[in-house]
């Protein structure tokens, strides 16, 4: 029989990844909205920016953990080829394949429809968890996710629409794109799972997305900025850089040791509720009732998947996130 100290212990861990992935999601949202205004206001180049956003959230999330927690895992990662190997691949295709997908979804669609098709995320990874790893779920659990997902994504779809689809008649590229979003959304998901029970989950962040800054380093000449920034502009990019990266990403990761990649897609689902809750503070948007309810709705799912307790919870390491 478990102890009811240990039972406690355990929904402390899986309240608190939630919590982890809730900040996680948030953090993108309002860096979303930062973002959408260095394209929109101050036409900065998405490409600048992503090799901006991953060449010094990683670094500086390297830095922050060397100074803080010295070089032992790092040197730990290193001595492996393998492992290295694997981290910088998953930095490169998986932390650095879905933000560059998504800033193509925007670039050839719109912020709207790109979002909306990325958080097809979830169903590709029920329908792994499910079909290609032939999960032994029972149908009631079936069902039952199934309605959590279906709750989730039409709330996500309500407040990125306002209930009005006119503005998702995008060309077919973006729809390509976005599409491609979601496949690289459920890959950084669900890849780095069995790294993250061996190593700190803040080192394979920085490590990664150091690895994807370095691919992305051309960026820096091709599609540098013809303006010199202001101060407004500075300080969202470095909003972008460190919460909207180094934190998020360290959160968001760091969770995956407690929850499956499908809860944990789901959870997230709140990043287009704050983003809109962000358009409406500091963008002076208009607010629909549609909006709301969508919001209420996948804040409800988000709710009721945070209190299941999870069949098989994951020891948390020492991580500093």
């Amino acid at each position: 029989m478990v102890p009811v100290e240990s039972r406690h212990t355990s929904l402390s861990l899986h309240h608190r990844s939630v919590l982890k992935i809730l900040l996680a999601a948030t953090l993108w949202g309002l860096s979303g909205t930062a973002a959408q205004v260095l394209f929109h206001e101050s036409h900065l180049s998405a490409f600048w920016v992503l090799a901006v956003r991953t060449e010094f959230g990683g670094g500086f999330l390297l830095l922050y953990l060397i100074m803080t927690k010295g070089t032992s895992e790092l040197v730990r990662i290193v001595r492996e080829p393998r492992v290295l190997l694997g981290v910088v691949l998953i930095g490169v295709f998986a932390l650095g394949g879905v933000q560059l997908t998504y800033f193509l979804a925007i670039l050839h669609g719109n912020a709207v429809s790109a979002t909306l098709l990325q958080y097809g995320a979830p169903i590709l990874l029920f329908a792994w968890s499910v079909i290609l790893k032939k999960s032994k779920r029972s149908w009631k659990d079936i069902f039952g996710s199934s309605a959590l997902l279906l709750i989730a994504l039409l709330g996500t779809v309500a407040v990125l629409t306002n209930g009005s689809f006119a503005a998702l008649a995008i060309p077919v590229l973006g729809v390509i794109w976005g599409l491609i979003s979601a496949v690289a959304s459920a890959i950084y998901i669900n890849t780095p799972t069995k790294l993250l029970h061996r190593y700190d989950s803040a080192y394979i962040v920085a490590i990664g997305l150091t690895s994807a800054g370095v691919v992305f380093s051309p960026f820096w000449i091709t599609s540098a900025p013809t303006r010199t920034p202001t101060l407004a502009m500075v300080g969202l990019i470095a909003f972008i850089v460190i919460a909207g990266t180094s934190i998020s990403f360290s959160l968001f990761l760091n969770s995956l040791k407690t929850l499956p990649p499908f809860e944990a897609s789901v959870i997230a689902c709140a990043e287009p509720v704050a983003a809109a809750a962000a358009n409406v503070v500091f963008l002076g948007f208009p607010l629909h009732i549609t909006a709301v309810a969508g919001g209420l709705l996948t804040m409800s799912s988000v709710i009721v998947i945070s209190s299941r307790q999870n069949g098989q919870h994951r020891e948390l390491d020492k991580d500093c996130l």
